[in-house]
């Protein structure tokens, strides 16, 4: 190969949740495959270091502004791959105007704004569109891979159960590893005099850890873990979910596990929205303004509904696979393998 080498550039902490970091491993494995060498570059306060090293090499940097990212030496014949929040995105264009790596590969859940564009290729993975677009930048032309087909799951095997609901646990309540509005505790509150039974996923780093371990350690029914890198793995022993969003929404459409959707901020509900026009699940609305009687009047009126349940579970056949780890490897090959593919 001409570019063995690819270093992802990722995070994770309570504010931003596992959720880059589990893609970003899963992309990892597939180069692996590919005969690829691996290396993760993380800053200093990435709390899942030890979730990577498991795996791969990482290198430690003290943060990724453009300071940190200058100092790192020209890499001849090496790919970044980058996968950040939108506030650091732009710091990444040192990267490019340094030249300190061949080529420079972003993946996104979002789209952004295409006029401070530098990377060679983008893959922004969204549920309503599809197409593959070239965009005019400083740096030459950025290749934007848009579309379903490259959103990157947490589970490469399926787990899909029939929508027979007999010995299911009644609900998974995951609201994200680092749960910043703290929903999780939201709507266990909502649901403290019903006698379901509940798994909790919470990382031990959310803030409101120990107010939900606390709740959890009084109730019988009540099942709490702190950590599972491959959440979807346990989506088929649940009726519902009881979600906010991210990439959890399309890992239960993968899964056909029924939904309901607690939103963080109003993106993310207009998001939500347009998932649930398909009838795969149910937007509520955001957590803030939800009260606990409008959280705990959903849940049990949808887990009594078994029609609606079924629906739910029919509606998600074939929206979505989990071939998007090939897909995203197969065009770095070929950017590895030719100087100019396009």
């Amino acid at each position: 190969m001409l570019n063995s080498i690819v270093s992802i550039f990722v995070n994770g902490n309570k504010e931003i949740g596992y959720g880059h970091i589990s893609r970003c491993l899963i992309i990892a494995r597939e180069l692996f495959k590919n005969k690829f060498n691996v290396k993760f570059i993380v800053p200093d306060n990435c709390s899942f270091k030890d979730k990577i090293e498991i795996e791969f090499n990482v290198q430690i940097i003290k943060d990724f502004s453009k300071v940190e990212l200058k100092k790192i030496k020209k890499k001849s014949n090496e790919i970044a791959l980058i996968d950040v929040t939108e506030l650091e995105f732009n710091n990444f264009k040192i990267l490019k105007e340094k030249k300190i790596f061949d080529k420079i590969i972003s993946i996104t859940l979002f789209d952004f704004n295409h006029s401070s564009r530098f990377e060679d290729v983008s893959f922004y993975p969204s549920y309503e569109l599809s197409q593959d677009i070239t965009i005019k930048t400083d740096f030459g032309d950025l290749i934007q891979y848009i579309g379903k087909k490259y959103l990157v799951f947490n589970s490469q095997d399926l787990n899909i159960s029939d929508s027979t609901n007999n010995h299911k646990v009644d609900i998974l309540i995951s609201m994200g590893g680092a749960d910043p509005e703290s929903f999780t505790l939201k709507v266990l509150e909502s649901l403290k005099n019903e006698q379901l039974s509940i798994t909790v996923i919470l990382n031990n780093k959310a803030l409101s850890y120990n107010s939900v371990k606390d709740f959890c350690s009084k109730k019988e029914n009540i099942h709490l873990i702190d950590f599972i890198e491959n959440l979807p793995s346990i989506f088929s022993k649940h009726k519902l979910l009881i979600i906010n969003g991210g990439i959890t929404r399309y890992e239960a459409i993968l899964n056909r596990v029924p939904f309901i959707a607690i939103s963080l901020h109003k993106l993310q509900f207009s998001i939500t929205e347009k998932v649930t026009r398909m009838g795969v699940g149910l937007n509520l609305g955001v957590g803030k303004d939800l009260s606990h009687f409008e959280i705990r009047k959903s849940i049990l009126e949808t887990l009594a509904n078994d029609k609606r349940m079924d629906e739910m579970f029919y509606a998600s056949e074939n929206l979505l696979d989990n071939k998007a780890p090939e897909r995203i490897v197969k065009i770095i090959k070929r950017i590895n393998e030719k100087n100019n593919i396009f």
